[in-house]
């Protein structure tokens, strides 16, 4: 159930606690045969959370490809739980509480990097609901916001064992002892049933997590509140900025694309449109002189109206065998030249196999207007790294054909304007069958139009230089961290014992607290499956 309504179409943001909390104590505790089940069960649930992805006229119902992707990608959520159980096995120190959620992180952030599917089932995405918390993505990305919900489960299954032990402890102890007033007396005076949790509670793992959550919220207020140029209480004469008139055309499947778009096109110059983008693939080309009338066409209107025009093509070579067709983007500026040209560098798996990627370049052109204009095609902003380009290129404002089907548009835009966020970029994004919008920096939604056939789109959007975020100068560096303190963990679990024995006592008071050296050598490994051996004296 927390699955099905976790990180799918039908968020329910908050059931991600529950969701890796109740897993992460499952695994630490069954046996291993009983894994299993789990894995099932999250397979299970994931496939309900995106079944309805082909629940659409132009698709056949193919949930059982979403079901397979599903039983193949939650290996992946199971590695962090295993490494975690192996760990705690064996040592049961507080390190544990940073293994699950570094392996946690490290596991999407690499499925990122190297599936062809990008950071689509990223639990990091369930923040969207928190926008406070949301605002953590220009600090260290999708990383760190699935490093903090890992770390929240970790802390959490941490509590609830240690509670556990307490009470069962002491449960058993006052059945020992004579039941008189003057003996209970006696034993509290004593301090006999002690607290559950010893040392200070400023470093108790609840404390720390709290830091970190009111951290990430004062910041993400902070953000909206304070660094757009607002503080201290400025008149809005001060922070106010201009803006351009600009707009999107949408006209797929009609009887005359080409006719249809500059139509439309046109009809938002006459309005006074500085910028016009047509959705992605808004007509089909065969030939290297198609294309250079398409071009011309565009130019002509650009520079009668002085304003910018972002066309989309695919081009079909139908003289090669497939994969034969390019997804295309080209931007032409008021002068009517070509200022860039781009082809979509991650076509979607299954449904663009005729599609060649691109050299995966993101280009952009400085402006009067609009300062530094970047472009990419829809998918391609489902790869936080690829987007990286932009960020660290000054990219003002990002120009984002794409196209959608089914239930597709109710999560792709809003994980896409977290790469607004991420890299502090205005996102112009003009979509056929699904939402059109213009997202600021700071999660600000300009102008959204949902156009399902033929439309446009109109905005007035304030025009902005780049917003230096922290994500967009060091990049994936949270990412990278969280996969060298995972394959410490690792390496740390194939290290003989004879060999960790020659470590300093307060490197092995971090992985089992309370054992000596020699303590550590003879014992061979933790006696406690659960938690510490003994509970947070190391505090």
């Amino acid at each position: 159930l927390c699955t099905c309504f976790g990180p799918g179409f039908q968020q329910v943001g908050i059931l991600v606690w529950p969701l890796l909390s109740s897993a992460l104590f499952y695994v630490r505790s069954v046996r291993a045969c009983w894994i299993l089940p789990l894995y099932i069960s999250l397979s299970l649930g994931g496939s309900l959370a995106y079944l309805g992805i082909f629940n659409d006229p132009y698709w056949t119902t193919q949930a059982s490809l979403v079901v397979a992707v599903q039983f193949i990608g939650n290996i992946a959520l199971l590695v962090p739980l295993l490494i975690d159980r192996l760990f705690i096995r064996r040592f049961g120190g507080p390190a544990h509480l940073i293994v699950f959620p570094s392996a946690f992180s490290a596991v999407f952030f690499v499925v990122s990097l190297l599936s062809p599917l990008g950071s689509w089932g990223s639990f990091a995405f369930t923040a969207l609901g928190v926008p406070s918390l949301a605002h953590g993505v220009s600090l260290g990305g999708l990383s760190l916001i699935n490093f903090f919900l890992g770390f929240g489960a970790s802390v959490t299954v941490f509590c609830a064992s240690q509670v556990s032990r307490w009470a069962k402890r002491h449960a058993a102890t006052w059945t020992q002892v004579e039941n008189t007033i003057e003996v209970r007396e006696r034993l509290i005076h004593e301090h006999t049933f002690r607290r559950p949790f010893s040392g200070s509670i400023g470093c108790h793992p609840v404390s720390i997590f709290l830091y970190v959550f009111f951290f990430l919220s004062i910041y993400g207020s902070a953000r909206v509140t304070i660094f757009g140029g607002t503080f201290y209480q400025r008149s809005v004469n001060d922070f106010a900025v201009s803006t351009q008139r600009v707009s999107c055309v949408v006209g797929r499947n009609t009887s005359d694309p080409w006719g249809t778009h500059f139509r439309l096109t046109e009809e938002a110059l006459i309005q006074g449109s500085k910028m016009v983008i047509w959705a992605e693939t808004a007509v089909n080309v065969y030939s290297e002189a198609e294309i250079n009338q398409l071009i011309n066409t565009t130019s002509q209107l650009a520079r009668q109206y002085q304003a910018y025009i972002g066309i989309t093509y695919e081009w079909i070579n139908q003289q090669i065998p497939s994969p034969n067709q390019k997804n295309m983007l080209a931007l032409i500026d008021k002068n009517g030249t070509v200022a860039f040209r781009y082809q979509k560098a991650h076509p979607v798996m299954g449904v663009e196999s005729d599609v060649v990627a691109g050299p995966g370049v993101i280009p952009f052109v400085d402006t009067k207007e609009f300062g530094r204009i970047g472009g990419a095609i829809c998918f391609d902003l489902d790869f936080p790294s690829y987007i990286g380009q932009a960020g660290r290129a000054g990219v003002d404002l990002m120009l984002q054909p794409a196209w959608t089907w089914g239930p597709i548009p109710l999560l792709a835009p809003r994980m896409n304007a977290l790469r607004a966020v991420e890299q502090g970029f205005t996102l112009f994004r003009c979509s056929s069958f699904g939402e059109s919008g213009v997202y600021s920096p700071f999660l600000d939604v300009y102008a959204s139009k949902t156009i399902l056939d033929v439309g446009t789109m109109n905005a007035d959007i304030p025009i902005r230089k780049q917003t230096v975020t922290l994500y967009s100068l060091w990049g994936e560096a949270v990412g990278y961290l969280c996969c060298v303190v995972s394959l410490v963990s690792v390496l740390l679990l194939c290290v003989p014992f004879s060999i960790l024995a020659r470590l300093p006592a307060s490197v092995l008071n971090f992985f089992a607290p309370g054992r000596s050296s020699v303590g550590f050598y003879s014992s061979g490994r933790s006696t406690d499956h659960s938690t510490f051996t003994q509970p947070l004296t190391y505090l």
